[in-house]
């Protein structure tokens, strides 16, 4: 087994997830407001910040599962049992630091404990396969930040808004942001655009002829 190939291919698989996935938990944060009213009712409009913590951690959570499948994949559940050691000591460690400050702490806690995690996880499970976090950080850098560039469009357009009703803020927000996100692909990664294309179109079932 080349490490070489398998880190490559790690990296490959962390670009294509988090172009997927980081618009959706970055436009969940920047629209929390909006969308906590629209789907649950005003009465819980005190949720929306515990939605945008949250869902900002959730771009680490979503890096970090990914080592487990390959550690034990490439013979090293030892890997993953460490990882699990590291998690199960770092965040009930961060849920006493945050339960302190109520409810809100310990979402913060997530917020601060994943990252950590994450940073860790690649140290112990990214060796084993030849990734450097270097490598690691240029794979998920154009998928965060063309989510961050989309947040910022996002909440730049929310605070121009009249005071229309959640609903009718949501259904502006969106749109706003996948034509924001596509914007920032195209002026910033084009290339890794054009491979989520490919991606799609090579998995798009064949168009079957009429008899």
């Amino acid at each position: 087994k080349d490490p070489a190939r398998i880190a490559w291919s790690f990296c490959k698989a962390v670009r294509l997830l988090l172009l997927i996935s980081c618009p959706v938990y970055l436009g969940m944060a920047a629209t929390a407001g909006p969308l906590v009213e629209t789907l649950f009712g005003a009465k819980w409009r005190d949720m929306a910040p515990f939605v945008t913590i949250l869902a900002l951690a959730m771009p680490f959570m979503t890096l970090q599962v990914m080592f487990a499948p390959v550690s034990n994949a490439l013979g090293r559940p030892g890997t993953t049992a460490r990882v699990a050691a590291v998690g199960a000591v770092l965040m009930p460690v961060a849920f006493l630091i945050g339960i302190r400050f109520g409810a809100i702490g310990l979402a913060w806690a997530w917020l601060c404990g994943f990252p950590i995690l994450t940073l860790m996880t690649a140290r112990l499970a990214g060796a084993p396969m030849g990734l450097r976090l270097i490598d690691l950080m240029r794979a998920a850098a154009r998928g965060l930040g063309c989510s961050v560039l989309m947040a910022g469009a996002v909440l730049a357009i929310d605070r121009l808004l009249p005071p229309f009703s959640p609903a009718i803020r949501l259904g502006i927000l969106v749109p706003v942001g996948g034509i924001a996100f596509l914007a920032a692909l195209t002026l910033c990664a084009r290339g890794t655009l054009m491979e989520l294309v490919a991606l799609i179109i090579r998995r798009a079932p064949p168009v079957q002829a009429p008899a």
